[in-house]
């Protein structure tokens, strides 16, 4: 058959090369799958006898067509690269499907014989340095260029110091100041001069990223909606051909061993720097085949065949002429690429999926070995099962009725502009339901932690040690509700974190971008804040009532009418929400036309129109707007210097008697009750700091003023008669240094870590021998340890606390002696006794020490 081959007229150029070369494919793929020892020596005869005549043959394959024949012959397809594309006796359909795929587009790139408008993503194979710089189709646009668009009035956006962008309508210029929304910091200006730090944005800024962006595979819920003209189908298809590209380019002339490798990894952006590449990228072809199975409702193998459609149809274009721009320099050229390439390509193949799929299957089974199949010829109804045996009916192929379904059948935009929305945005709608969880579990962290843990001991707790603390202390119950409520929390961001960080108003930053929510988790991430770990569950929070908002304003819009139902983001319940999940499919069935026809498939209409206003009526027309006013979670604060300097400035301060001290400590008692008044205090102190109060005022009967309330168990805000009727608003510091050692010395007996605001690198640990130098320094006669406690926990909070850690290798104790002598004190008897040899690096090891030397000698 070969020598027949070679022997007649044949173009080089013509496709019967690339199909010799699949059958060679094929035949070699059957034998190595059962590869029987006995026929092993005449099978490997065969392969030299083959390569002999693929050399000499008058083909003129180029040499990365010839590179592909000897990976044939050797089975070593993919050059050894990736082991999943060798073929094993015990490779599966599955695994041989996607070789067969992988292959076909690795013939087509090899021969260069493709159509025009492939070139952006063959380009990744032939010249991945040329896209460097450039967008990739179906990656998502910088949102903020549609929302100034969406604003008609006229006016200017501006960026605050933290990079969020606001609008200033009218003349566009500030004539009022105020608070950023996401971050607090000040936007505006008067005079029409911009606040410091604020700066004006331009027209045409676009920030749309150019490269792959890309993560690893996991097994959450596939989120891929329409991009612009794409709809959730293309998306995927066009992300098929660009693995496909990725993989044999990784696998071949740009191997993981090549320099050139690094032309591939700069395409991909956000990548994972241990990946590997040719796995990485096969594993995102296995889930974009998954998710195209979904959207088309054709199962694996058929979607398999629609890619070798795509794959054929571009081969059999490659010679005609095309003006369409291929070099994405701009979105406005990625844009017409992509409606153009859909067009061609991908809107023809899936008005008519279902027929041009079966065409394919119908060639394949009707080759001998596979026709013969008996199972096969009723499942796929070559014929009429016998009338006395029913089970055969159980295996027949039918189309199943499922919004997957409706979606790839749906034809009708410009009539159903909300179903359309709909199932391009369904995968960023179906989260909101989760929405009312996050905001109860917002609401219950700020209710049992708001002031009473500072941001180190958060970030340091796992969500698992905070469960279980709370089953111990409370009941199981509780426990088993907030764990209910974190998980509603990790399933959301499971689903829709990559589209959050790209596309939300909130940008996390690079630590959390792969971040997910498990057990072994920082508590820090439930703790909604605008900086740091919370930004996670404030951002996914504020983009979830964006897309909520943004389907009623589009009913409302659809029916030229205005909404005055508005609900506060707090009083959020699971009825406010579209919540279409669970009935959605019993809607599509009730608009569903479905016909049967023996050797036909079946085949199955919809009424667009019907669904679109049941959907309405249904799911949205009742529900309110969201009003997006964050539950924000504030730390205990470490005192700043500034601020306190402020209260002495404002308010008198004076010292309370030692004896009056310890009186208070005895009523206080636990770490709990400590961190509870300690928060009291932070309201106190930051409200004196700029309004000031007289000094002689009684401090509970401030906090009356302020209407602070008893505490559920009938104690007063301080939890301390004593307290409450000695102290003055001129104590107020002096009780807060107070607590803030009392709880330092808590923290520290449990092991713990007791100033959360030092920097890492003052949090250097003693030697032994250090320990014994302390030790014999505390026992001398005029080593007062309590006095040296208070004097040292100054130095750290409003010392240490303000430095970076440039300073750590200074020596402890001439630090402490230059702080006494720039600030006017006098160092406590036996402080400049302390070992010259201890660093400003051990500064808490050396506290600790000191706190636990002096809780052994009370």
């Amino acid at each position: 058959a070969l020598k027949q081959f070679f022997n007649s007229d044949i173009n080089p150029d013509s496709k019967l090369t690339e199909c010799l070369i699949y059958s060679v494919f094929q035949e070699v793929m059957k034998f190595l799958k059962k590869q029987p020892t006995s026929d092993l020596q005449s099978f490997e005869e065969a392969l030299r006898t083959l390569k002999k005549f693929m050399r000499s043959a008058p083909l003129n394959l180029n040499s990365e067509l010839s590179d592909l024949v000897f990976q044939i012959t050797t089975n070593e397809f993919g050059g050894g690269h990736l082991p999943d594309l060798r073929i094993k006796p015990t490779s599966t359909n599955h695994e041989l499907f996607l070789i067969r795929l992988v292959f076909h587009g690795a013939v087509m790139l090899c021969s260069g014989n493709y159509h025009k408008l492939l070139h952006p993503i063959s380009r990744i194979y032939s010249n991945p340095a040329s896209l460097r710089r450039r967008l990739f189709p179906t990656m998502m646009d910088d949102q903020f260029v549609h929302t100034k668009h969406s604003i008609q009035e006229s006016g200017n956006w501006y960026r605050c110091p933290n990079g969020h962008p606001y609008f200033i309508g009218d003349c566009g210029r500030p004539v009022v100041s105020d608070k950023c929304p996401d971050c607090g910091s000040r936007v505006g200006g008067v005079n029409h001069v911009p606040d410091a730090m604020n700066s004006l944005l331009s027209a045409d800024r676009d920030e749309t990223k150019p490269g792959y962006l890309l993560r690893r595979v996991n097994n959450a819920k596939d989120v891929s909606s329409g991009e612009r003209s794409l709809g959730p189908a293309a998306v995927k298809i066009i992300r098929i051909l660009m693995d496909i590209a990725f993989i044999w380019s990784s696998c071949s002339k740009y191997s993981i061993d090549s320099s050139k490798s690094q032309d591939l990894l700069s395409l991909v952006k956000a990548v994972e720097t241990h990946a590997y590449l040719p796995e990485f990228f096969y594993q995102h072809l296995e889930r974009d085949l998954q998710d195209l199975s979904r959207h088309t409702g054709q199962n694996f193998e058929e979607t398999v065949f629609l890619i070798h459609i795509v794959l054929k149809s571009l081969m059999e274009t490659a010679k005609i002429h095309c003006d369409i721009p291929t070099v994405l320099r701009t979105r406005g050229v990625r844009d017409q690429w992509e409606k153009a390439f859909s067009e061609e390509f991908i809107q023809p193949l899936l008005s008519s999926i279902h027929t041009d799929v079966r065409t394919q299957m119908e060639q394949v089974l009707n080759e001998k070995r596979i026709a013969n199949n008996p199972l096969l010829r009723v499942v796929y109804e070559r014929e009429e099962p016998e009338q006395d045996n029913p089970l055969p009916y159980l295996w027949r192929y039918r189309t199943i009725v499922s919004l997957e379904h409706f979606s790839q059948c749906f034809s009708s935009a410009d009539s159903c502009p909300l179903i359309d929305k709909f199932l391009r945005e369904e995968s960023k709608l179906y989260v909101t339901r989760y929405l009312p969880d996050i905001i109860q579990l917002q609401k219950r962290m700020r209710d049992r932690l708001l002031h009473r843990i500072d941001r180190r001991e958060a970030t340091t707790t796992r969500i698992k040690d905070f469960l279980d603390k709370v089953r111990l202390s409370e009941n199981k119950q509780e426990s088993e509700e907030l764990g209910r409520l974190i998980e509603s929390l990790a399933t959301a961001w499971s689903i829709i974190g990559e589209e959050v960080r790209n596309n939300g108003r909130l940008r996390t930053d690079d630590s959390l971008n792969q971040h997910e929510i498990t057990p072994a988790t920082s508590l820090a991430y439930l703790l909604a804040s605008s900086t740091g770990e919370g930004v996670l569950i404030t951002s996914l929070t504020d983009y979830m009532v964006l897309v909520h908002n943004s389907f009623v304003h589009a009913y409302r819009d659809g029916v030229n009418g205005t909404h005055s139902d508005k609900i506060p983001l707090r009083e959020l319940e699971p009825g406010h929400m579209i919540d279409y999940h669970e009935q959605i499919h019993s809607l599509l069935l009730s608009h569903a036309h479905y016909s049967l026809a023996l050797g036909q498939g079946s085949y199955v209409t919809y009424d667009f129109e019907g669904v679109e206003k049941q959907f309405t009526d249904r799911f949205i027309q009742s529900k309110p707007l969201i009003v997006a006013e964050h539950i924000r979670f504030e730390y205990t604060r470490e005192a700043p210097s500034d601020m306190f300097e402020q209260v002495r400035h404002r308010v008198k301060q004076t010292e309370v008697r030692e004896v009056l001290w310890k009186a208070i400590l005895e009523d206080l008692g636990s770490l709990e009750v400590v961190s509870d008044v300690l928060r009291v205090l932070d309201v106190v102190i930051g409200i004196l700091s700029s309004a000031g109060g007289d000094p002689e005022q009684k401090l509970s009967a401030y906090l009356d003023v302020l209407r602070y309330s008893s505490t559920p168990h009938g104690a007063g805000p301080l939890q301390s008669r004593r307290a409450e009727g000695v102290l003055c608003l001129k104590h107020i510091l002096s009780f807060w240094s107070l607590l803030s050692i009392e709880r330092a010395r808590h923290l520290s007996n449990l092991g713990q870590i007791p100033f959360s605001s030092l920097n890492d690198e003052y949090q250097d640990i003693l030697s032994d021998k250090e320990k014994k130098q302390i030790e014999r320094t505390c026992d001398r006669d005029n080593f007062s340890i309590g006095p040296i406690l208070t004097y040292l926990h100054e130095f750290i909070v409003f010392f240490l606390g303000e430095k970076g850690s440039d300073e750590k290798g200074y020596g402890l104790k001439e630090s402490i002696i230059i702080y006494a002598e720039e600030n006017g004190n006098k160092l406590p008897d036996g402080l400049s006794n302390l070992p010259t040899g201890i660093k400003l690096s051990q500064t808490a090891a050396v506290w600790a020490l000191l706190a636990q030397r002096d809780r052994i000698s009370d």
